[in-house]
């Protein structure tokens, strides 16, 4: 029997294939980050580090989820190209692992928009997105497992689809142009750091729906987006100094040439690049709003001093 022309193998399972290929390899340095997270932060707030924890259990969900998809439609279901209309219900259980995933990132970096701008009104669009996005992607799995041909499935919950689709874009593309604001001399770096990798990749999975929806390109491109998400938190907490700098008697400042006025030359001070603070409160990222040098150096860890990018 011949597969349906708009089901080409080269299109469907051949975009799975390298989609959850590449989110293997992602997955693994995904791995790597959280195991230099934990040892370079242990003393870092129990939440960011549950954090952590969610995300990467998260992850290992959704590479397992595609994985058992694609094992079924390339060894289970060989040689029977009529099953590639057939639901998978990997697919589907990535659907929902994808909806408490993308909403914590995303949820991550607006707090971290709203500590450095200290502007309330960007933070709430994102949270109330995520918010949003939350329940809808859960009704998409539910309906989802309801149905077993993937092409009625499709195409009944198109709309619903691309809004979603596009409501993570927004959300991406808002908070990795309000983070990148005025950083465009740290543009490689904050590429990552920021989530733009992400809010690309975003648009890609959006655009390939809307072009291609007879076959599986947009969703190889979005298997990857679960793992940037990770990636990109995990990228952020990773470049960070606060948590060794900030010991019990010492706050080192890497970067205060930055804060000296100009034409004033390190040289010229007789301050030392430690300072001493008798409290033993200052230890991991609680301490950063505990004592106006650590809040100085937290603002410079994440690229701004007095509400400007550095």
């Amino acid at each position: 029997m011949e597969a349906s022309p708009s089901f080409a193998l080269d299109n469907t399972v051949g975009a799975l294939e390298i989609g959850i290929i590449v989110s293997a390899c992602l997955f693994g340095i995904t791995t790597s980050q959280a195991h230099t997270y934990f040892r370079k932060y242990p003393d870092d707030p129990r939440w960011t580090k549950a954090l952590v924890l969610v995300v990467w259990w998260c992850e290992l969900a959704h590479l397992v989820a595609v994985s058992t998809s694609i094992y079924n439609l390339s060894i289970t279901d060989f040689a029977q190209p009529q099953m590639l209309v057939h639901r998978q219900p990997g697919v589907v259980v990535s659907i929902l692992v994808s909806a408490v995933l993308g909403p914590l990132v995303q949820s991550f970096f607006a707090y971290r928009i709203r500590k450095i701008s200290g502007s309330p009104y960007i933070p709430v669009l994102c949270w109330c997105l995520c918010a949003a996005r939350l329940p809808v992607c859960i009704l998409a799995a539910v309906e989802g497992f309801r149905t077993t041909n993937a092409l009625v499935y499709i195409s009944q919950w198109r709309p619903l689809f691309i809004g979603l689709l596009s409501v993570s874009a927004f959300n991406d593309v808002t908070i990795a142009v309000t983070l990148t604001a005025e950083a465009l001399d740290r543009l490689i770096i904050w590429t990552i750091q920021t989530g733009l990798i992400t809010s690309v990749t975003a648009v890609a999975v959006l655009v390939t729906c809307l072009s291609m929806p007879d076959n599986y390109v947009w969703l190889g491109i979005w298997i990857l987006l679960a793992r940037l998400f990770s990636n990109s938190l995990l990228a952020w907490l990773n470049q960070r100094t606060v948590g060794s700098a900030f010991r019990p008697n010492a706050v080192n400042f890497p970067q205060a040439d930055r804060l000296l006025p100009r034409g004033t030359n390190r040289t010229d001070l007789t301050v030392t690049p430690v300072v001493s603070i008798d409290t033993p409160k200052a230890t991991g990222m609680a301490a950063m709003y505990d004592h106006p040098y650590a809040t100085a150096q937290a603002d410079m860890e994440l690229g701004w001093v007095h509400g400007r990018a550095i």
